[in-house]
């Protein structure tokens, strides 16, 4: 079993005629971690919990901090291996947080952000 852990600390700016702003759609604060658990050298489990501190959006408001968790379950052969990804199961996204539009349904106007809009996720590969 292994605990990885992970910070980021991100300040960016935009210089814009004379003025200085945090960059947007950036969180200046990201923690991540992932417990793996190896069953007989076969299967892989991952445990994934990430946070964003809070962002400032494209139009200068600002979102909520918010985390999202995972699982990853991996298969792996002499050649190559196989996953399956499920993510966001604390049901994370823009929508619970903020209204991603403004104005009105014949005027409508999406904001930029950076969380899901929908429930839940699964991917897979190889």
């Amino acid at each position: 079993m292994a605990l990885c852990l992970g910070y980021t600390y991100t300040d960016t700016k935009v210089y814009n005629n004379g003025s200085i702003i945090q960059y947007p759609l950036i969180p200046m604060r990201r923690l991540n971690s992932t417990l793996v658990y190896q069953a007989e050298g076969k299967w892989k489990f991952y445990s994934e919990l990430y946070y964003f501190s809070k962002q400032i959006l494209s139009d200068g408001s600002e979102a909520r901090d918010n985390w999202l968790a995972g699982l990853v379950i991996e298969k792996r052969w002499k050649k190559f291996s196989s996953y399956l990804n499920f993510e966001n199961f604390g049901n994370a996204r823009q929508t619970k947080l903020a209204s991603i539009c403004t104005d009105t349904l014949t005027d409508r106007i999406l904001k930029k952000y950076i969380c899901f809009i929908r429930w839940f996720y699964t991917h897979w590969g190889d």
